[in-house]
């Protein structure tokens, strides 16, 4: 039997998470606002710039392979996080990065392509498989079987999730455009503090994000093994 949790209880996990794990958020923000300022200057500058030396494939070349780089350290950054939250505890174990990049990949695929067939299906994806990136760190169930795991855990929540979900993608959404605008907003000069507060905010959304998911697996926790765990 799986719980049922409201939307101000999932609402109220998340936030609850990021206060108990302090530290772990201002952590991550100290390492990954800085490299995501380095990528967003790295990019604009050498791959996009007026400036660029580069030719139209080397460019193009360029683009992918640091897309491809940034998005792995941001799992990276992204799988640390998770564990800290998921543990309460400053120090991870790697054991379990392989099959969280790889589930994380294969979800960003799923969830991509429900957006671009329709919004509707991509937000679906994005409720009932939010304890993904949870179920693989925690280790207890093989990787692949965590897609279906999540999707039953979350049958009884699913309209509070996807309520939680629309509202997590509209703050991202408008803190995105507004930091964007922001670092548009900036002479040259200032620059770096442009690139630095676009980084914050899409650093800040991982942390809202990875609070929601582990806030949400806390809340819709497996009853029936939480039972044999207590009296194994």
């Amino acid at each position: 039997m799986q719980r049922q949790a409201s939307f101000n209880e999932l609402f109220n996990a998340s936030f609850e998470e990021i206060a108990a794990n302090r530290a772990a958020c201002l952590i991550f923000l100290a390492v990954t606002v800085p490299l995501g300022a380095v990528s967003l200057a790295v990019f604009e500058t050498a791959i996009i710039g007026p400036a660029s030396l580069l030719s139209g494939t080397a460019q193009g070349l360029g683009g992918w392979a640091a897309s491809i780089a940034g998005t792995l350290l941001e799992l990276v950054a992204q799988f640390w996080l998770t564990m800290a939250l998921l543990r309460r505890t400053l120090r991870v174990a790697f054991d379990r990065l392989p099959p969280f990049i790889g589930t994380s990949v294969l979800n960003i695929i799923g969830l991509s392509l429900g957006i671009l067939l329709f919004v509707i299906p991509g937000l679906i994806f994005a409720t009932r498989f939010v304890l993904v990136p949870a179920l693989v760190t925690e280790g207890r169930i093989p990787a692949m079987d965590s897609f279906a795991e999540s999707w039953e855990r979350t049958r009884e929540s699913g309209w509070a999730l996807f309520g939680l979900v629309v509202c997590y993608l509209v703050v991202v959404v408008i803190v995105t455009l507004l930091a964007g605008a922001f670092a548009e907003s900036l002479p040259e000069s200032l620059r770096i503090a442009g690139w630095l507060v676009e980084s914050l905010a899409s650093q800040g959304g991982t942390i809202l994000s990875t609070a929601v998911i582990i806030g949400a697996y806390r809340l819709l926790g497996d009853n029936t093994r939480e039972i044999e765990e207590v009296f194994a």
